[in-house]
Order: C-alpha cells, then structure tokens, then sequence
C-alpha cells in the first residue's frame, strides 16, 4: 500500500509524515481515555483538573505509561514507520561508528548545553515579557512544567525507571529519527540549502515542545543537536546527546542538590561556549553536502 512514498517528492513525504503524527496522535488520545477510564472509577463526574492531579499524583505508573504511550505514539512509530518506508533513501541513518572520537567533542558541547540552560531561560523569560499577552505563556508554560515535576516527585525506584524510559530513552531515539535523521534530509532536499535544513528542523523542535519560557534553550539545543547529525552523519551520535541532556534535566529534577548549573556565573559562561561552538559549526557547514 504504501511501496511507492519513497519515489515522492520531499514536500509530499512531509506531508505524509504529518499524517502519520497526527494518526499517531488520534491513537494515543483513544487508548487514553481507556488506560484512564479503566484506572478511575466515577471518571464521568470529576471536572478536568481533578482527573489530572489524580493521574499525576499516582504512585502507580499510570502517568508514566501515559507518557511512554505519548512518546511511541508522537514520535516513536512515526519515526519507525517512515524510516520503513524510506530504508533505501535513508540507508546509513544508523551507521555505528566504533570509534569513540566522533562521540567526544559533541557529547561534551551537549554536557555545556545542560549548564546553559538557566541562563537560556532567564534571557527566555524577558524576551517574553515584552509581549502583550506574556501571563498566558508563562501560564502555559508552568502548567507543562507542573505535570512533569509531578510525574518525577516520587521515590519508588521503578517509578523513576519508568520516567527514565518516557523522559529519557524514548524521546532521544524518537525525536532525533524525525527531527534530525529525517526533517533535516527532507528540508535539504526541498531547498538544497543546509543552513535552512538545520535551522528550520530545530525551529520546528523549540516550537514541538509547548513550552513558551523554553523556547531559546530548546531552539540551541536542537541547532546543536543538528549540527552535531550534519558534521557526523551519524544519528547515534545525537541520540546520545540528546539523551545525555534528558537524563541529566531529570536527574536535577529529581535531586535539585545536582543541578549545579543554577549559578548563574557558570550557566552564562556554559552558554557563550555553547553559542561559541554553535557559530563555529555553522560557519563550517556551508561546505557540507547531505545525501
């Protein structure tokens, strides 16, 4: 049925990516509301906020689950699929280098990023605040932000495991098939431009996130992580940073005593060498030629 995607055009195979994200959304929603319904009796009368705080405040997994469920459904199956489809377009996606020299200066760029980021922020949140309608963003944003907290403010081992994989493992394999093994390659092909290749997917990664106060360290985390896929060409590569930054943010999260990136003297120091590396690569990338 679906032998013929990979002789579309890039546009098209887009298109049909969306398709295939918003399937994958629709099909989360539904077992949702099953794992949901099953999970609470008397669902039918208790108002929105109720039915999340006793979701959230479990300490029997179910908001893990959700979130598991979330990532294989969003970004996990979508990025299996097209990668199926696509295998002969995408062939050395997952080459594996054995050296371990590729991994060292990105990996370590990646360990500057995580110190960066409450200076991201705090740079983030006054940029904000000069909008019109700022209190809804920050209203926005604290609510994400309060689900994710809840969800890790437990002490069961297993709990935390589970968050490991949800938070962790899958968003680094999922989002980096689609945002930088396959949106860079399809907007490189769409606009034979690198720079709008790499920019663009990790616009598009800031944005996918939902959270307003986030934009800036997202946006410098995806430019990274892209640069980081381009200069390799190898997506193992920004797997492992990606899930070195998930892993870290969820350590912090879970152990404040560790996110020694709170000072802000480290974190603006941590953010010009990150900005520094960021330049450096893209002044270097004019000359790359992706498949």
């Amino acid at each position: 049925m679906f032998k013929n995607i990979k002789l579309l055009s890039p546009t098209m195979q887009l298109l049909f990516l969306f398709g295939v994200i918003v399937f994958g959304f629709f099909q989360y929603m539904f077992l949702q509301g099953i794992i949901v319904i099953s999970w609470i009796p008397g669902i039918e009368e208790m108002s929105d906020e109720e039915v999340m705080n006793r979701v959230m405040g479990s300490n029997s997994g179910i908001a893990q689950t959700l979130l598991i469920l979330q990532q294989v459904c969003f970004f996990l199956f979508p990025a299996l699929f097209m990668n199926y489809l696509l295998r002969e377009n995408g062939k050395g996606i997952f080459y594996w280098d054995k050296r371990l020299q590729p991994f060292i200066v990105p990996l370590t760029l990646m360990l500057v990023a995580v110190f960066s980021i409450p200076f991201l922020y705090f740079v983030n949140i006054q940029v904000i605040e000069l909008f019109p309608n700022s209190e809804y963003f920050v209203s926005m944003d604290e609510e994400r932000t309060k689900v994710i907290e809840q969800a890790t403010s437990n002490d069961s081992s297993f709990l935390f495991l589970l968050n490991i994989i949800g938070i962790a493992i899958l968003p680094a394999i999922g989002e980096e098939m689609i945002f930088r093994g396959f949106l860079i390659r399809n907007f490189y092909q769409n606009s034979n431009n690198i720079y709008f290749a790499v920019i663009g997917s990790s616009v598009l990664f800031a944005l996918i996130h939902f959270q307003p106060l986030k934009i800036l360290p997202m946006l410098a985390l995806g430019l990274l992580l892209g640069l980081i896929y381009v200069y390799t060409r190898n997506l193992w590569v920004s797997i492992a940073g990606h899930f070195l930054n998930n892993i870290l943010s969820l350590i912090s999260t879970k152990y404040p005593i560790l996110n020694l990136s709170e000072n802000i003297y480290i974190s603006s120091a941590a953010s010009l060498l990150l900005i520094l590396g960021i330049v450096y690569y893209l002044k270097g990338i004019r000359k790359i030629q992706m498949e």
